[in-house]
């Protein structure tokens, strides 16, 4: 399944149906979205939020406890430390999960079907 910022549907369409036992669930292009700072910088979001790195995707994405992995790849060292950092910090608040849907509105990133 997709499941983003700027893919939130599941929330809908998938998540309520799931009762145990079921298959595993994972997600794709968790990490669609992320939009560089200096883009954020550009379209002048206050600098004073928070500005997600591409992990905090991944985190968004294993917030939801019906998420059982994650479907993609990494291609250095260096992002699979940033990962496994990210990681080490849990899932997203309620509040930061809302932030990076808010960001995907604003910097275009929301597929078309959920407005």
């Amino acid at each position: 399944m997709r499941y983003n910022p700027g893919h939130t549907g599941a929330r809908v369409d998938l998540f309520p149906r799931l009762t145990a036992p079921r298959a595993p669930v994972f997600n794709f292009k968790s990490g669609h979205g992320f939009v560089p700072h200096a883009r954020l910088r550009e379209l002048k979001v206050d600098s004073k939020l928070w500005y997600p790195d591409p992990p905090d995707y991944y985190r968004y994405a294993l917030s939801r406890p019906q998420v059982d992995g994650l479907l993609f790849s990494v291609r250095s060292d260096r992002e699979l430390a940033e990962l496994e950092a990210a990681l080490g910090r849990g899932g997203l608040t309620s509040d930061e999960e809302t932030h990076l849907e808010q960001l995907a509105v604003i910097t275009g990133k929301v597929d078309d079907r959920q407005r």
